[in-house]
């Protein structure tokens, strides 16, 4: 693994630079193939569920970079995404746990950025 073998500070600029914005690029690509403008009007329940994934992805990688603003937003999205009940009615367990890694990831960021009541509500949701 390529990242692997670079320095730490390295890896945190590729994760800015590289990582963070292609994830953010699929979240994009989503968006437009469901023909909507954010995550709350999603209508397909497997765009909804990849759209989860590359949030998390997104914001794992701006947090490995320190950027806890833009990973606190991009778990934001997730939560938002996965919080959302797919038409058929249908939950998956698959929402449920991106559901609560998204927030765990929004309440570290939240900590770092000294917001503890945030963090806490989060770690606890």
């Amino acid at each position: 693994d390529r990242l692997a073998a670079r320095p730490s500070s390295q890896n945190a600029e590729a994760s800015r630079n590289l990582v963070a914005p292609a994830y953010d690029d699929v979240c994009s690509r989503l968006l437009a193939l469901d023909g909507v403008g954010g995550e709350a009007a999603l209508r397909s329940a497997g765009h909804r569920a990849e759209m989860v994934v590359a949030r998390l992805g997104a914001g794992r990688a701006y947090a490995a970079a320190g950027d806890w603003i833009a990973a606190e937003e991009r778990a934001a999205c997730a939560v938002e995404a996965a919080k959302i009940k797919a038409q058929e009615g249908q939950e998956s367990d698959l929402l449920h746990e991106s559901l609560a890694d998204a927030l765990l990831l929004r309440a570290r960021a939240r900590f770092h950025k000294r917001d503890c009541t945030g963090a806490r509500q989060d770690a606890l949701a």
